[in-house]
């Protein structure tokens, strides 16, 4: 069984809380801010060769998938741009604001991979959806590409 974590970041609290989840256990932790342990997941997961997919690899998909391999987890990194996965094949950065090395040395690393093949969203462990939540007019997320998203992998799912 997989764990659940989730960290919540408090500025105003300068502190950091940590939820865990095992099945039907349950923790919460407070820790002063900057000095949280590394979280038993990364732990366990690394432990495990867990293998993420990241789907959506644009301005929070691609940082968060760098970040994964640089603490040494594998990553499949789904989207449906073309020009984008081709990008990211060949370690070129195509998000202004990231350091072009850093995506040049986690390809190199082989731990991370791109694809525009949906079929294959069965492969990794664990999925993070990462597409654009807009705001509407009455400024609260849509969550149209969430939903969208959820729906369309279903079927691939192991």
């Amino acid at each position: 069984m997989f764990p659940v974590v989730i960290v919540v970041g408090a500025r105003h609290h300068r502190e950091d809380v940590v939820f865990e989840v095992w099945g039907d256990r349950q923790r919460a932790q407070s820790f002063p801010e900057g000095k949280r342990p590394e979280p038993v997941m990364d732990r366990f997961l690394l432990e495990h060769g867990t293998y993420v997919g990241i789907i959506g690899l644009g301005y929070v998909g691609l940082p968060l998938a760098l970040a994964f391999v640089e603490k040494g987890f594998r990553v499949l990194g789904f989207d449906t741009d073309p020009v984008k996965v081709d990008k990211l094949e060949r370690g070129e950065c195509y998000i202004k604001h990231l350091d072009g090395d850093r995506l040049a040395n986690a390809v190199a690393s082989g731990l991370v991979t791109a694809t525009t093949d949906f079929t294959r969203l069965g492969s990794p462990d664990a999925l993070l959806i990462c597409v654009p939540t807009p705001l509407t007019p009455q400024r609260e997320p849509d969550m149209t590409y969430v939903v969208s998203t959820a729906r369309q992998i279903q079927p691939c799912l192991r």
